[in-house]
């Protein structure tokens, strides 16, 4: 029987063998972190997923295009798994839908698609803005007086500047309510819909100054430590600028 036995081990297949081996380091503490050995390829899905959103953002990638993964991996010049995985991510946010003829596409918001998303996101605007009021500290509020002032200018000079700037102070806004549930929540509406147009609402004559004003009146009101004001002046500037939204696709649309 022992003869036997040894004769089945050494007959055992490559793959079969080498988790024996593996099985023997596990035993002596000698075994690879398998945390650590995904490391690598976690990154390289973390890559695809941003080179996929930076695509939609800058139209390359336009809602209502097939996703094919293979195209997708040749593109960004990566294998298809992390391609796979990154997809996977994209569908979970809401960003992928199955389309009849053609499988599954990068999903197009239409109107009620927008209108119900701000709907949610006004209120955990309002919310973060009122948090804020309350719990944002001197140095928090400093730095969005200073975006803000910095948003002024360059809203006349340099349009895609005063975007980045804007950007910059709302996420400082979220980030000052103290609340990482509150704001992860609300970056993924952000991207939801920002990653469905490359063309800004600042291109509306007369947005961006508006943008600006109500954004005066928020950070007052944090300022001024009066949570309700905050949170009703936020809500306002989400509804506002879902209405520019809205004429800004009608436009494009016709």
């Amino acid at each position: 029987m022992a003869g036997s036995s040894q004769r089945k081990t050494t007959a055992l297949p490559k793959k079969a063998a080498a988790l024996q081996k593996v099985s023997a380091q596990r035993k002596t503490g000698k075994a690879k972190n398998p945390a650590h050995d995904a490391q690598p390829h976690a990154s390289l899905s973390d890559q695809a997923y941003g080179a996929i959103r930076d695509a939609l953002r800058l139209g390359t990638i336009r809602p209502g295009d097939r996703v094919k993964e293979r195209e997708l991996a040749t593109r960004l010049g990566l294998g298809r798994t992390p391609v796979r995985e990154a997809i996977k991510r994209l569908a979970v946010q809401g960003l992928l839908a199955q389309d009849a003829g053609q499988g599954l596409v990068f999903k197009k918001l239409g109107q009620r698609d927008l209108v119900d998303i701000h709907i949610v996101w006004a209120v955990l605007q309002g919310l973060a803005a009122k948090l804020a009021a309350q719990n944002a500290t001197e140095v928090e509020i400093t730095a969005m007086r200073i975006l803000h002032d910095k948003l002024t200018g360059d809203i006349k000079t340099n349009i895609n500047q005063a975007l980045r700037i804007a950007r910059r102070l709302d996420q400082l806004i979220y980030q000052a309510s103290h609340n990482d549930y509150l704001a992860r929540h609300i970056g993924q509406l952000i991207d939801t819909v920002g990653l469905q147009s490359s063309t800004s609402t600042f291109t509306i004559a007369g947005r961006a100054a508006a943008f600006v004003r109500e954004m005066d009146l928020i950070i007052t009101a944090i300022e001024k430590r009066q949570p309700d004001k905050a949170e009703k002046l936020a809500r306002e500037h989400n509804e506002k600028g879902l209405a520019a939204r809205l004429a800004l696709d009608l436009t494009q649309e016709g």
